[in-house]
């Protein structure tokens, strides 16, 4: 019986200001493997144009791992992005039925995730960047296919680091994740995910964005927010007058613009004032909510949210073999185009999200970790809409070129202040 060895592979999604450590170090100064080069290609790359089809596919990927995730009654925070980077990643290194299953999934063939981490990279540099992305390929004994290195240096201008995955690589890996979040996900692995491991991804997003019209201070006032088990908790309330207008059967909502335009915070509550967020939740047609998110009704709206802040911790294991990626996970995984003479497989997937919204704009941060283990148009003029968001809603951070969320999330119990 082949062994199989131990692989994991971890994205961060920062919505924070941050800069990338230089490219070869870490702040713990552990040098780069000499087997993975750090990318210098500064050639300006063209943004990725998605089909339709390949644009609701993501949409669908993200909506999906939502459902999948969101327990009734609870707060939740996930990065759709973030999963999809570290999930494309990986599947570099995957062939056969495993990989189509990953592309199955994830909407879009892999050289199409490779183009939209490229393209990402290469927008986020500039001065008036608002996410920023870096990439770091930790290895121990072992020696990745030529292939697969030389994706990693040009689509994800990844960092190489060698590592002995020990105590000192705890801290160090954590000091880098850190870095990379500012600070908003402080440790992400222990010694207990590092052992056994012979490869470490990392993919890290930082963003950091202020609405495009601010909340001036007379917008700032308080409101009774009631939660899911209707308990009131009064909590800072930010009103504005927005301009998209977004409905469904089931939910309705506005868009609020972050500066520069790139970027949107949606938040929708249910349309029926009678009935629960999970219930609306519930029968939420996905495709009806992506076409209402791409293209908002150009109307009137009273808007109020509370500010707040949320964080969460997950397992995605279960949540991304219910929709399909099941081969990665046991002995028939085929992670072959990786490594020569290493049989991989993904043992873990587990992501870690944080968000502040507030009177200035947005801060969010995700990390996700994926891990392998030995075994065997205008409309006529009408009244404004109101939406408070005084009770259980959702919301999204979407990327406005192609209404892909970056994250989705509900608040459902007594925001918490932010600091």
């Amino acid at each position: 019986m082949k062994s199989r060895s131990m692989i994991l592979s971890l994205l961060v999604a920062s919505l924070l200001a941050g800069c990338a450590a230089p490219a070869g170090t870490s702040d713990s100064g552990q040098s780069s493997s000499p087997s993975i080069e750090t990318s210098s290609d500064e050639n300006s790359v063209s943004a990725v144009n998605l089909s339709q089809e390949e644009s609701a596919s993501l949409f669908r990927f993200s909506w999906s791992l939502f459902e999948q995730l969101h327990d009734q009654g609870k707060d939740s925070l996930i990065s759709p992005l973030s999963a999809f980077f570290a999930l494309g990643m990986s599947a570099n290194g995957a062939d056969g039925q495993t990989l189509a299953q990953m592309e199955d999934t994830l909407g879009v063939p892999v050289d199409v995730m490779n183009k939209l981490s490229k393209s990402a990279i290469a927008s986020a540099q500039g001065e008036n960047r608002q996410l920023e992305i870096a990439n770091s390929i930790w290895v121990k004994d072992i020696v990745l296919s030529d292939e697969f290195q030389s994706v990693l240096k040009s689509d994800y201008a990844g960092e190489g680091f060698e590592t002995k995955f020990d105590a000192d690589a705890v801290k160090q890996i954590n000091d880098w994740v850190s870095n990379k979040t500012d600070g908003q996900i402080p440790e992400m692995v222990s010694q207990e995910d590092l052992n056994n491991l012979v490869l470490l991804l990392i993919n890290a997003l930082n963003f950091d964005a202020k609405w495009a019209e601010p909340y001036p201070e007379e917008a700032i006032s308080t409101f009774e927010f009631t939660d899911a088990q209707g308990n009131a908790t009064e909590t800072e309330c930010l009103m504005s007058q927005e301009e998209q207008y977004v409905k469904t059967d089931s939910l309705h909502g506005f868009i609020r613009p972050y500066e520069k335009g790139r970027y949107s915070f949606a938040a929708l509550i249910p349309v029926d004032v009678a009935e629960s967020l999970d219930d609306a939740l519930a029968h939420t047609d996905q495709t009806q909510l992506e076409q209402a998110l791409r293209d908002p009704e150009s109307r009137d709206v009273q808007a109020a949210i509370p500010s707040f802040t949320l964080d969460s911790s997950m397992s995605l294991n279960d949540a991304l073999k219910a929709l399909g990626i099941t081969d990665a996970f046991d002995e028939n995984a085929d992670f072959s185009k990786m490594s020569e003479g290493h049989d991989l497989m993904i043992s873990s997937v587990k992501q870690k999200t944080k968000i502040t919204v507030d009177a200035k704009g947005t801060k969010a941060a995700a990390a996700t970790s994926i891990g392998t283990s030995e075994t065997a148009a205008l409309v006529e003029e009408e009244e404004p809409v109101v939406i408070t968001c005084d009770r259980p809603f959702m919301f999204l951070i979407i990327d406005n070129d192609s209404a892909t969320p970056v994250f989705i999330g509900t608040l459902e119990s007594a925001p918490q202040p932010v600091k």
